[in-house]
């Protein structure tokens, strides 16, 4: 018989898992929260109606949190997380796209920098993905050269806000500028789909004046992790949309448990507790409890940037200037130093991954520290002095 580790053992561990985006904090009111309505299916929305209304509650705040004003013209969806989202907006595309060009071979365009899960869901759609390589200096997708692979069959575009190997956003509304030049010209529109699996939460508190959501027209699908930025659990994602006329269609109903459900999510059960969860903290932080705790991420950022400066083995990539994500991500002068330093943070409990970056920086091997929810400046300020006798040995 396997021997499971204590709770304890688990959060601590948890806590010190510094390369993941999922959320493990909670306080105690959430958690009992979680634990009693855990059980219960939200999609069940003949015998919980109130479950239903609380999805919408915080559906709503999501839209409004991407730029909507006029809730009628757009849709939320819920989803298990934001691969489910994204497959699900890539086929809404699809679906868009096949209305004037129903036997094209369509084709989507991602950055190297995007989430794997595009991959996947292009392979499964049976769709053409043109992965560009990011600019070598910003580490972004490039307007330009997003347009020169643009074809009668081109689909849709992603930009990514926070990318997950270095957590930078792709510049949205100028994405947006090419796009609509290029429709004057060609009379051809190419919408966008924004992943913002992590930025989602993070642009609206701490770039409120960056426009890069549904205020831009040719942004037309969007996706966001509840249970990353916004303090839940995995897994709990949201689709947002446009109401486009290829949602009917893409729109299943039955009645199984007694009203009539129309959705166009993958999975039928779906429990309860994150969707409570997301609205306990909607409604007891708000929008002004919501900045301040991203403030602080930025914060802890900061107080880890700084000691990195001071250290000139240490090279960070993420420059401060730069739209991102709350985090570190740095290499060394060497791969045999940065493995030898992530491996030293392992054995004093530390985990953090080393991976590639993006073609065409895929040479370089880079580490990465994800600042999140629950996260101290006393743990900080350990992981520093664990990072620094670490260093102290090489």
């Amino acid at each position: 018989m396997i021997e499971l580790p204590s709770e304890l053992d688990l959060y601590e561990r948890a806590s010190r898992n510094l390369g993941t985006y999922n959320n493990h904090y909670l306080d105690a009111t959430a958690k009992t929260l979680f634990a009693s309505y855990s059980h219960l299916n939200a999609n069940d929305s003949y015998t919980y109606p109130e479950i239903s209304a609380i999805k919408k509650y915080c559906g709503n705040f999501l839209l409004r949190l991407s730029g909507v004003n006029h809730l009628d013209d757009f849709q939320y969806h819920t989803t298990s997380g934001s691969a489910e989202a994204v497959f699900l907006g890539l086929l809404t595309l699809k679906r868009h796209a096949e209305e004037t060009r129903p036997n094209a071979k369509l084709n989507v365009i991602v950055g190297s920098n995007a989430h794997i899960c595009w991959k996947k869901a292009a392979d499964y759609l049976d769709l053409e993905l043109r992965e560009m390589t990011v600019d070598e200096k910003t580490m972004v997708l490039t307007p330009a050269d997003v347009l020169n692979q643009i074809d009668d069959n081109t689909m849709g575009v992603c930009a990514t806000l926070g990318t997950p190997t270095t957590l930078l956003f792709d510049p949205v509304s100028a994405l947006n500028t090419a796009l609509a030049d290029y429709f004057k010209k060609t009379n051809r529109f190419i919408p966008i789909h924004v992943d913002a699996a992590g930025g989602g939460f993070i642009a609206p508190f701490m770039y409120p004046h960056l426009i890069w959501d549904f205020r831009l027209p040719h942004v037309y699908t969007i996706n966001i992790s509840s249970h990353k930025y916004g303090m839940v659990y995995p897994c709990l994602g949201w689709l947002l949309t446009r109401d486009l006329p290829c949602l009917e269609k893409m729109t299943h109903q039955n009645d199984y448990l007694g009203n009539a459900m129309k959705r166009i999510s993958l999975q039928f059960s779906h429990s309860a507790a994150n969707i409570l969860t997301q609205y306990h903290h909607i409604k007891t932080l708000g929008l002004e409890g919501y900045q301040t705790r991203i403030q602080h991420l930025f914060f802890l950022t900061g107080l880890l940037k700084k000691y990195f400066s001071t250290r000139d083995e240490i090279i960070v990539l993420n420059s401060d200037a730069q739209l991102q994500l709350p985090g570190v991500v740095f290499t060394m002068q060497s791969d045999v130093h940065l493995k030898k330093l992530i491996s030293d943070l392992k054995n004093r409990n530390w985990y953090l991954p080393i991976y590639r970056l993006p073609a065409p920086l895929h040479q370089k091997q880079v580490a990465r520290i994800v600042i999140r929810h629950g996260f101290t400046v006393e743990h900080i300020q350990a992981l520093i002095a664990d990072i620094h006798a670490c260093l102290m040995q090489t």
